[in-house]
């Protein structure tokens, strides 16, 4: 957990929450699928006002992006430039994420055709 011990939102943020920072950080996959299985970890919730799904999009980890959007993370919430998330990763050139945003996209609208 090194350099997320002193985070903090509106609330002080949960153990939870900033163990699940730090595995974003490191691309942990296997640590983030057991916190998200966590029923007391909000998916929405934000450390220095940046949610998992912006800061997985910021460090262009793809496979942390997918693992966030079927846990629920919304794609839709705005981040700190007022853009969202997708826009972001198309701007800043995040490849990896912006695959995964597509791909969860497609699966969204296959199931919705079905």
């Amino acid at each position: 957990m090194q350099g997320f011990g002193n985070l903090k939102t509106k609330k002080e943020a949960t153990q939870e929450a900033k163990d699940l920072m730090a595995a974003i950080s490191r691309g942990d996959i296997s640590e983030a699928t057991r916190l998200l299985a966590l029923p007391k970890l909000d998916i929405e919730e934000e450390i220095n006002h940046i949610t998992f799904l912006f800061f997985a999009v910021g460090i262009n980890n793809g496979e942390m992006v997918t693992l966030l959007l079927e846990a629920g993370a919304n794609p839709d919430k705005l981040g700190p430039m007022g853009k969202r998330l997708e826009e972001f990763a198309r701007d800043r050139e995040k490849l990896d994420a912006l695959r995964a945003f597509e791909k969860h996209r497609e699966a969204k609208e296959a199931d919705a055709a079905a």
